[in-house]
């Protein structure tokens, strides 16, 4: 018989590596074991009775701690969740499906049973943490609906009380416009019954439904009204104002006008009862230029005296004004200047909207007698 060839000298086979590797490593692994073993047995021995107490204590603490978190799922228990669940940290099992997965597999699929405590105790934790993620995802999702049910409920408030805002001022409004057209009204009735007051006189151009129309320049209508009269005619201005939003330029203007006009009278007459002769003189305006100061803005456009109101005021904040009372009483019968200006403005305009449809009726006359 041939002998059989022998390995060369230096050369190993693979699975004597193999063996030679795993048995180093048991070694080791052994070795290891053994010196912590010893350590501990050490340990045990130098320790005194309540170390010892005290570490069986933690010991046991952690095995219930490990065996609670074992019968926890997301922090549901078997007798403590909100499904009613006696049965939740129990695995189900599908024992016609284990059949089939070992008819399929060829007996290589394993159940429970046949599982090492390791392998079942892996594939324990696996469940444990998929089901943890499909809770969380649940939460995650809950949560979002809430949110969005939070903000839908947020938008429709907020949409109706922008429509309750939006009917309040529709009813508003309308109520405005309904006293307005009272108060008009009442003018209408004194002005036929030849009753009328300075309000009346002053709405009339405004509301006029006629072709009548007052030529007077309307700043012109408080000359001669004495205080009482004038304070019935702020208050009836200021009810306007209120309520005629279309035409709040005019009042606007009528009421600069008619406080200065008060305010004047009131001045002029304790003038008087102090026994003073002629008329009352501004502060901060001499006597023998009050009259001057008056006329430097009369014939003046808007733009004009708005202009000029600009430079008063860029002199009073300048630290070069000499007389500052002079200035600050130039600029208040500037501010009522401007006033009238409006008022005359106003009043041209619905001058020449009258002299308009007059031509038209006119025309509109002369061609019917001429048809």
């Amino acid at each position: 018989k041939t002998p059989a060839p022998s390995p060369k000298k230096g050369s190993m086979g693979k699975d004597e590596k193999k063996k030679r590797g795993r048995r180093d490593s048991s070694d080791s692994s052994g070795s290891e074991d053994d010196r912590r073993d010893k350590k501990v047995s050490k340990s045990k021995h130098t320790e005194t009775r309540e170390e010892k107490m005290a570490r069986r204590l933690k010991k046991k603490a952690l095995k219930r701690q490990k065996e609670e978190q074992r019968k926890t799922i997301c922090g549901y228990t078997d007798e403590n969740n909100r499904f009613g669940d006696s049965n939740l940290t129990s695995t189900f099992r599908w024992h016609k499906k284990e059949e089939v997965m070992k008819e399929t597999t060829g007996g290589k699929y394993k159940t429970a049973e046949e599982m090492s405590e390791r392998e079942r105790r892996r594939k324990e934790e696996e469940r444990k943490r998929l089901i943890e993620e499909e809770v969380e995802k649940v939460k995650r999702r809950r949560e979002e609906r809430e949110k969005e049910q939070a903000w839908m409920e947020e938008e429709k408030a907020r949409m109706s009380r922008e429509t309750e805002e939006l009917q309040h001022h529709e009813w508003e409004k309308k109520a405005d416009e309904f006293h307005l057209s009272q108060a008009n009204l009442r003018s209408k009735i004194r002005i036929r019954e030849g009753r009328a007051k300075p309000i009346d006189v002053l709405a009339k151009n405004l509301h006029g439904d006629d072709l009548d129309v007052e030529i007077t320049e309307p700043y012109k209508l408080f000359k001669g009204l004495g205080v009482s009269a004038l304070d019935e005619l702020q208050r009836d201005i200021e009810l306007h104002q209120s309520l005629d939003a279309s035409n709040a330029e005019f009042w606007e203007a009528m009421m600069v006008v008619c406080a200065d006009e008060l305010a004047l009278t009131k001045r002029q007459e304790a003038w008087q009862a102090e026994g003073r002769s002629g008329l009352f003189v501004e502060e901060g305006v001499h006597a023998s230029i009050q009259e001057d100061v008056v006329k430097m803005f009369i014939g003046k456009s808007v733009k004009e005296l708005e202009e000029q109101e600009q430079e008063i005021r860029a002199t009073l904040e300048s630290d070069e004004v000499a007389d500052n009372e002079f200035w600050e009483a130039v600029l208040k019968r500037l501010i009522v200047a401007k006033a009238k200006a409006v008022l005359k403005e106003i009043h041209g305009r619905i001058l020449r909207q009258r002299l308009d449809a007059l031509e038209t009726v006119m025309v509109k006359e002369a061609m019917e007698v001429g048809g």
